[in-house]
C-alpha cells in the first residue's frame, strides 16, 4: 500500500480531510488522514454491511465480518472512494463514476491472485463500504 499513489480531488473540491495533500497522495498517508478526521469510519462500514446483508442470512449466521478481513479490503475501498469522487469533479459533465461499483465482477480477479479471501465478501464490503467513505468525505454526494 505505501507505494501506491492516487490522485487528489482539486483543492477547490478536495474533502476536508484529505486538505493538506497537493494533487494526489500515497495511499498510506490518505488511509491515515481519513482515519484521523474519521476515527469511526471503519465501525461505521462494518454496521452498514450488517445491515445491507441481514435479509441475506440463516437464522444462525451472525454475518460478522472479520475485523481482518476487512483490515485487507478497507485501503482498497478508500482508493475506490477517492478515485471515483476525483474522477467525478474532474469530468462533472461525464457519465457518472459510481456505476463501477454495481459491477465488480471480483470472482476471476481473486481467484487469479490465489487469495483466501472469498469474492462475495469482498464484494459486498467494497460494495458498502465505499458509499460510507463518500458519505464522510463529501456528505453533499447523494449520487453514490
Amino acid at each position: 500500500m505505501g507505494k501506491t499513489w492516487i490522485w487528489l480531488p482539486a483543492p477547490d473540491r478536495r474533502p476536508p480531510a484529505l486538505a493538506s495533500f497537493g494533487c494526489g497522495a500515497s495511499l498510506a498517508h490518505v488511509v491515515t488522514a481519513i482515519a484521523r478526521i474519521h476515527p469511526d469510519l471503519r465501525g461505521q462500514c462494518q454496521i452498514n454491511r450488517a445491515d445491507e446483508i441481514a435479509e441475506f442470512l440463516d437464522a444462525d449466521d451472525s454475518g460478522d465480518l472479520d475485523e481482518m478481513t476487512l483490515e485487507r479490503i478497507w485501503p482498497a475501498a478508500i482508493a475506490y472512494a477517492v478515485a471515483l469522487l476525483t474522477q467525478q469533479s474532474e469530468r462533472p459533465t461525464h457519465r457518472s463514476p459510481w456505476h463501477v461499483t454495481e459491477s465488480f465482477e471480483l470472482s476471476a480477479w481473486v481467484e487469479e491472485l490465489e487469495s483466501d479471501l472469498d469474492d462475495y465478501e469482498v464484494e459486498s464490503i467494497l460494495g458498502v463500504a465505499i458509499p460510507t467513505i463518500v458519505g464522510a468525505l463529501d456528505p453533499a454526494d447523494s449520487e453514490v
